[in-house]
Formats: C-alpha cells, structure tokens, sequence
C-alpha cells in the first residue's frame, strides 16, 4: 500500500471552499474518509544558504509564533565541572517515574539524581552484548525499560536501575526516532538510502515494524524512501502520536496520520508551488562542497560524487517530534532552530523558534511544558539543558 495519497482523492480541490485560519486560507475536505487538510498559499522553503536571508518567505511570515521558551533553563545537565561529562555526537535525557533520570550517551548508561548526581553506570564501549560502538538513538518505553540503537544497528533494551536485558543484533537499516512506547521500532527492508531516480520520481521501500527482541510485528508496507542526490538527502520523518504513526514524507509538504489498522486519518498539505532546484542553486552547492585548495582531479570527483542538478525542490522538512498533546512539531530543512507546529486535527497552531542563550544544536524531547535541548556552550561542551515551552492563548 503506497502512502503517498495522491491516488485516493476523490474531489478535486477547487470544490472544496477555502478557509481562513487567520490570514492563512485553508482548505478542509473528506476523500473516502481520509481528512485532508490543505494550505494552497504554502509551499517549502528554500534553505537560508541558497537565499542568503535568515528570514522565512512571505507566505511563512504569517504563521503566528505561538510558542516561546525561558532565556534560562530549569535544568542543566553536563557542562565543563560537572559530574557528568557529555558526548558532543550524541546525548539524551530520559525521566523516569522514580524522580531519577536515565542519561544515553556515547557508550554508555548513566543513571542520575534530581540533582545530576551519578548512581550507576551501564555499558562501554565494545560490539559485545551490553556493549555500544556509539549511540545513535534511545528512547524511554512503558514501565521505565530503556530501548538504545547503536551505530552498529543494534538494539539494547536495558531496565530502569541500568541493568542489561538483551542486545538484538539486526542486519536491518533501522529507523533512527521510530521507537515507539511498547519499544517497537521501524526498520527498512533493503537500502537505506536510494539514489534519486534520473525523472525526480519518488521511491518506495519496504517497512517493518519490529519488536524490541527484533521479531517482526508486522509488515507496515511501501512508504516513501530516502533519496540522495549529491549531498541533499531527501528523508521521510516517522513519529509516534499514541498509537497513530505520522508520517512526514520527505519529497513534498505532507504529513499523513496512519491508524494501528494501517487505513489513514487524515493527510495535511502544502500545495504551493515548490520551485525545483536550479542550475545556479545547484552550483552553489557544488561550490560549498569542493575543499578549498582542492587540486582539479578532486573537484572533478566531486562535480562526479554530485551530479546533475536533480529534477525536485530542496527537501521540505527536517525532522519531527510529537508531543503528550499529540501535536505534530516539524523542523524547517538546514534550519533545525524553526519549526511548525499541527494539532492532531491538522490545524497549524503556530511556529516555534529556539533562540537565547548558547547557540541551539537540537531538540531532544517536547514534553508537556518544556523541551528538552541538546546544545553546546561557549567552552564546547555539550548539555542536555531542560526549558520551560509557553504556549499563547
């Protein structure tokens, strides 16, 4: 089953009547029961180093900035002087019921206090059970079990006191950010990554869910892939809203909301014109990833390794995160400060940008009334800093 969706419209969209969410028209239809929700006059932005401008275009500006967040955190974790020391490539913080927190970091498990006290330690670098060759992703399941992915694919589930349940070795491409409550995690049947196809055309691969001991679950089906062209990857974004997986596509604006029952709820669209990658664009490109000094036998390899401009526009979003609201937050591609915000209705409820302080790497985790940041300070240490989310009513 394709989930791009463009086959199951049954009304055009000029018979459906234009709304205004704010001065944002809107466009809300019924299509064999699937809710679209179209916004005609939004497209995707080109990235800020092809326009030079830090600002979002026209129709962007619009979108009201519902969100903000404290200049100071409430919580810093990390730091140089602190107890515990961060890895710059990966770290993540997780709450568990016990008032203690579960800290994933380069290869290894760090159990703390309120107060960023250490408890215990689990894990080490190695490739044996129990053992990381760097962490690439964790994720915090039902009753406090610790589901970690390392570099090698791996899966390791450990308890909540650190100790180590099993290590699950999968020959799969896993899906980093797909794990879901019950530890259950996306993997991709064949290549991660696929070259983009010389038409511009989207590809579809195989989907897997697959339980925490790496048995299959069930057969999710053809979703969109990951394609490459030179050194844009044009990457789909899963996440989890309860039960329902949220799909973000990679190649155009649209997030598709997808029931336990593999039947889809609701599709949300962009549908103004994208404009596809030019020449003088692509050039651009070409120019930033030549080394300076570069003899002409290494930037011909490059202009190899590149390409031809592909037939596409840039890539619409980055990644995505949901939240205990079961809103949908999406980040802006090669901008990860900025993101846009849906209700699990498909309203746009706003934009949000992360600003003060340090400059902002990445957002961790959005919970109820805060996010959780990994950044660098001034010094170059990581923390996983935790500030209060305002949302205006």
């Amino acid at each position: 089953m394709h989930f791009a969706c463009a086959c199951i419209d049954t009304d055009p969209p000029s018979k459906a009547p234009l709304r205004s969410l704010g001065s944002l028209p809107m466009r809300i239809r019924d299509s064999a029961g699937i809710r679209i929700v179209e916004y005609p006059s939004l497209s995707p932005e080109k990235p800020p180093f092809i326009t030079g401008s830090p600002f979002p275009q026209q129709g962007w500006a619009r979108i009201d900035a519902n969100f903000s967040i404290d200049t100071v955190p409430y919580r810093d974790i990390g730091g140089s002087g602190n107890e515990i020391e961060l890895d710059p490539v990966y770290s993540a913080a997780f709450g568990l019921s016990s008032d203690r927190t579960m800290i994933a970091d380069a290869n290894r498990l760090i159990l703390a206090d309120s107060a960023n006290r250490i408890l215990s330690v689990s894990g080490r670098r190695g490739s044996g059970p129990g053992e990381f060759q760097q962490v690439l992703d964790a994720c915090r399941t039902i009753g406090d079990t610790v589901l970690t992915v390392d570099a090698l694919r791996r899966v390791s589930v450990w308890t909540a006191k650190g100790k180590h349940i099993r290590t699950v070795q999968k020959d799969v491409p896993i899906v980093l950010g797909s794990c879901d409550r019950r530890g259950q995690f996306l993997s991709v049947d064949g290549p991660a990554v696929l070259r983009m196809p010389a038409d511009g055309g989207q590809r579809f691969v195989e989907y897997v869910l697959r339980s925490s001991d790496g048995k299959v679950v069930e057969i999710v089906g053809k979703l969109p892939g990951a394609l490459m062209a030179g050194i844009i990857v044009w990457d789909p974004a899963f996440a989890w809203s309860d039960d329902e997986l949220v799909i973000a596509t990679g190649r155009t604006y649209e997030l598709i909301w997808r029931r336990p029952d593999r039947t889809i709820r609701q599709i949300v669209r962009f549908t103004g014109p994208a404009p596809y990658i030019t020449e003088a664009e692509w050039e651009t490109l070409l120019a930033g990833a030549v080394p300076r000094g570069s003899t002409p036998e290494n930037r011909k390899w490059v202009e190899g390794t590149m390409g031809p401009t592909p037939r596409a526009p840039f890539p619409p979003h980055g990644i995505m995160k949901t939240d205990p609201q079961r809103r949908v937050w999406l980040s802006d591609f090669a901008d990860a400060s900025r993101w846009t915000v849906f209700s699990h209705d498909g309203m746009l409820v706003g934009r949000f940008k992360l600003k003060g302080g340090p400059p902002f790497t990445s957002i961790v985790e959005i919970g109820k009334d805060y996010v959780q940041v990994r950044e660098s300070d001034p010094e170059g240490f990581t923390h996983l800093r935790f500030y209060r989310l305002r949302e205006r009513r």
